[in-house]
């Protein structure tokens, strides 16, 4: 019973540990970690920059695929309109990435809610 607790704990501490390098990754690096030895990742970066729009699609390791249509499951696309509402009120003045949630919404009072960048980061140590 105390071998399995001691590596149960030894794995709590190492997960803990890796969580802890990600927000420090370029995005290159996290590409490659997410995708590497997966052949099937299709992940879709867009950019709209000065009013035009541009996007790449990698694939396994990282690799940049043609720019072709591909199917996606809806949990990535509702992600994707998160992501880019939170960018456009960022953009406009509305939110900081820095704030907590508790600026935004009426929750109770408590030290520690995650910031907007860790919710969409997935850093804020909530379960999924």
């Amino acid at each position: 019973m105390l071998c399995a607790a001691l590596v149960l704990c030894g794995l709590m501490l190492y997960g803990k540990a890796q969580m802890g390098k990600i927000p420090g990754l370029t995005f290159e690096d996290a590409l490659k970690y997410t995708t590497q030895g997966k052949p099937d990742a299709r992940i879709t970066v867009g950019i709209i920059m000065d009013g035009q729009a541009s996007f790449t699609v990698y694939g396994e390791n990282g690799q940049i695929l043609p720019q072709e249509n591909h199917v996606y499951e809806i949990g990535s696309l509702t992600k994707t309109m998160t992501a880019g509402m939170i960018g456009k009120a960022v953009t406009e003045g509305w939110v900081s990435l820095a704030d907590t949630i508790d600026n935004y919404l009426p929750l109770l009072e408590r030290k520690n809610y995650p910031t907007v960048m860790e919710l969409l980061t997935h850093t804020s140590g909530y379960s999924p």
